[in-house]
């Protein structure tokens, strides 16, 4: 597994565009506890509003995960990667970003959620399980005389 993965989110923006590639940000492959915990509190803010997940999971999705870039300033100096520095990138750049940081952490985000809903009593009776209860006789309903 890579230390981290590339993701291009733009042509080249820097001074005098050294990036003929286009400018890279290098995500994490995982989030750690901490992003994957902020993720989840942003997903119950939202409640059953599932098209908000895009738009609280994207920044968290960024601020979490790009961990470096190949962005410049004007003297060709490294721009180090901050929330002030990511949280100044531009709409289409950042939803670029935040698109395929969902690729990446979407699923590891939901996995939890997701093994929560699923009923753990599939796997069949364990010692101390309770019996069903008991179905009663269903009535026998009569015509009520006039």
């Amino acid at each position: 597994m890579p230390d981290t993965i590339p993701v291009r989110f733009r042509d080249c923006t820097c001074p005098g565009t050294p990036h003929p590639d286009g400018d890279i940000a290098e995500l994490r492959p995982f989030l750690d506890y901490p992003g994957g915990a902020e993720a989840l509190a942003a997903i119950q803010s939202v409640g059953d509003d599932i098209a908000r997940f895009a738009e609280v999971l994207g920044p968290v999705f960024i601020r979490r995960g790009v961990v470096a870039w190949n962005l410049v300033d004007a003297d060709g100096e490294p721009i180090p990667v901050t929330n002030e520095a990511l949280d100044s990138l531009r709409w289409e750049d950042a939803y670029e970003l935040a698109d395929r940081a969902d690729d990446i952490y979407g699923t590891q985000v939901l996995a939890p959620l997701v093994k929560r809903m699923v009923p753990s009593s599939k796997a069949g009776r364990t010692n101390g399980s309770t019996r069903r209860p008991r179905k009663s006789s269903p009535k026998v309903l009569t015509p009520s005389e006039p």
